[in-house]
């Protein structure tokens, strides 16, 4: 990845986990908690290794047409990769040019104040002395924060002014500059021009003013972001909406105020981990460089150790293992190897490839064999992972793929995310995701010793549609069990004597029950619906019970009945079938 410009090490504000004691990053942060650990995330200044998968940013967006995901895992992608087409545009200030990035330069003529990022540079170079105290302390406050916190929609905005003004450069008129938290250095610029009246988050942020005075936001109670028409707009005036970004765009360039842009939320990957279990990063560094191991050297092993416990100082605990550390290279040359390692995600992107050839101990895999059984027909998993593990995954393939590695460009071809079986808390009756530390956990060893696996496996199939949550319910369970033992019974229980002979309309009627439910059941499994799987087949149930109670059907006709719903029983009840 060196090799190629796709890896690359910088120092980078990063998430530190204080419990793991490693780097997080953006996507590992969960509601300000470390995904792993749960503690508070804090930020700190380290060297870091990445990967550039900004550079596939259009790539990712686009090629998720091309595969059967379910709708929401690509929305969440689209969101987090973030595509923004729009216009860079120069407003002049004391310090020089400030560069902000709209989505809608056609609403520069309504724009009533500027907001920075609490990290841009012209915060420090702008900021008036009566203002410095209060927004130096604002400044310290928001960069303790993640960026997923700020970015919350939901949350009160917050904001200083600074004591500055820069001039609009469609008309000349001076607008105020605040710096606020919910604008990022990582996205655009780290300065955008506000306009209440057509941002819902800038009409909130207008009302936060000191003095309590509110924003003239023409006297609105919300933003009005939708299409209509241009107005006090100069030469713009009834200009189309639909229209309108791309004439005013054109107008930015030939005046020299500003440009086209497209911009992305994504920020590259960082893979670096201050920890002893993650993958070496094959690296060495020189006096003169940085240097990447030749792939004869590989793999590199990790050393045995006594502890391999974090450690709070930034470096990972192999960093303390001299003999490992310190090499010699073979012209002479003294490293010491990187001793960061690779965070897991760099490895499970690529597992699957893996899992075509597990046995080859000379490369991670055969060429041959992953480009035979690959791309993956059918991924289960769940959604959350679709802004790490599958996201990165994608990435990871189109790499291999431009490389001339593998011959397919997205890893799974069709994407399907298994709900949760939720239970009521101890504390409280409700229902939640099943944990130990809520009482709430139903132990499957229990289920299988009062109902069977086989009952508990087709319970779990029927008690709802495959991708939603479900609250648990053992009645449930108990009925699925009376219907299996029913199915038990049409087998082993003998025929009512004295019954008379099926005629040709009672066999027609059940051999359509019979080709009908298969059908359905076929059709089903292909679409992930077990649930209408099993209500089929107990509804087949009910019509053979019906039908043996009430006639005697040829030998050749009730064993291909019988037959036949033994076959599609059997992924269900295996033990049984």
């Amino acid at each position: 990845m060196s090799n190629y410009r796709l890896a690359y090490r910088k120092p980078s504000v990063v998430n530190w986990d204080p419990v793991d004691k490693t780097v997080l990053a953006n996507e590992e942060v969960i509601d300000g908690r470390g995904w792993r650990s749960g503690a508070l995330v804090e930020k700190k200044v380290l060297q870091q290794w990445f990967f550039r998968i900004t550079e596939y940013s259009e790539r990712l967006i686009a090629d998720l047409d091309t595969i059967d995901w379910t709708e929401h895992i690509k929305l969440m992608q689209r969101n987090w990769i973030g595509k923004s087409v729009g216009a860079e545009v120069d407003f002049q200030t004391d310090a020089g040019a400030l560069r902000i990035f709209t989505t809608r330069p056609d609403t520069l003529w309504g724009a009533t104040f500027m907001v920075l990022a609490p990290e841009h540079p012209y915060v420090e170079k702008l900021v008036t002395p009566e203002h410095k105290a209060r927004v130096n302390q604002y400044v310290k406050e928001a960069k303790a924060k993640t960026e997923v916190e700020r970015a919350e929609e939901d949350k009160d905005k917050t904001g200083v002014f600074i004591g500055a003004y820069a001039t609009n450069p469609v008309n000349g008129e001076p607008i105020p500059i605040w710096v606020a938290d919910y604008v990022m250095l990582s996205y655009g610029t780290g300065a955008i021009m506000a306009v209440p009246a057509h941002d819902q988050r800038d009409f909130e942020f207008a009302r936060i003013q000191p003095d309590g005075e509110i924003l003239d936001a023409e006297k609105m109670e919300r933003a009005y972001p939708h299409d209509g028409a241009m107005a006090n707009s100069g030469i713009f005036d009834g200009t189309p909406a639909d229209v309108a970004v791309e004439k005013v765009t054109r107008w930015l360039e030939e005046k020299g105020f500003g440009a086209k842009r497209i911009n992305y939320k994504l920020r590259d990957w960082g893979i670096s981990r201050q920890r002893y279990w993650g993958t070496p990063i094959p690296i060495i560094h020189t006096a003169e460089g940085e240097i990447t191991i030749d792939e004869q050297a590989l793999p590199i092993e990790l050393p045995n150790v006594d502890s391999y416990e974090p450690t709070a100082t930034g470096e990972s605990p192999l960093a303390n293992i001299s003999e490992w550390v310190s090499v010699t290279l073979p012209d002479g040359t003294q490293g010491r190897r990187e001793t960061d390692t690779m965070g897991t995600f760099a490895c499970s992107s690529w597992y699957y490839m893996r899992f075509t050839d597990p046995r080859n101990d000379a490369q991670p895999f055969d060429v041959k064999e992953v480009n035979y059984w690959c791309p993956v027909d059918t991924y289960v998993g769940g959604a959350e992972h679709a802004v790490m593990h599958l996201l990165y995954a994608r990435f990871w393939t189109k790499v291999l793929y431009d490389l001339d590695i593998v011959s397919f460009i997205e890893p799974f071809q069709r994407l399907r995310n298994q709900g949760m079986i939720m239970a009521p808390q101890m504390k409280d009756g409700k229902y939640e995701k099943m944990s130990k530390s809520k009482g709430n956990v139903i132990t499957p060893d229990e289920m299988v010793a009062q109902f069977g696996a086989d009952a508990l496996r087709a319970y779990e199939m029927f008690i709802s549609d495959f991708s939603m949550a479900t609250p648990w319910q053992t009645d449930g369970l108990a009925g699925t069990h009376r219907w299996l033992t029913r199915v038990w019974n049409l087998f082993l229980e003998p025929a009512r004597e004295n019954l008379p002979q099926a005629n040709d309309e009672q066999i027609k009627l059940l051999r359509r029950a019979l080709h009908q439910t298969l059908k359905k059941v076929e059709d089903d499994i292909n679409a992930f619906a077990f649930n209408t799987v099993i209500s089929s087949l107990m509804t087949l149930t009910n019509v053979m019970v019906k039908a043996k109670d009430s006639a005697r059907y040829p030998e050749a006709v009730w064993a291909e009945a019988l037959n036949t719903l033994l076959l599609m029983l059997a992924p269900i009840a295996p033990f049984m079938a």
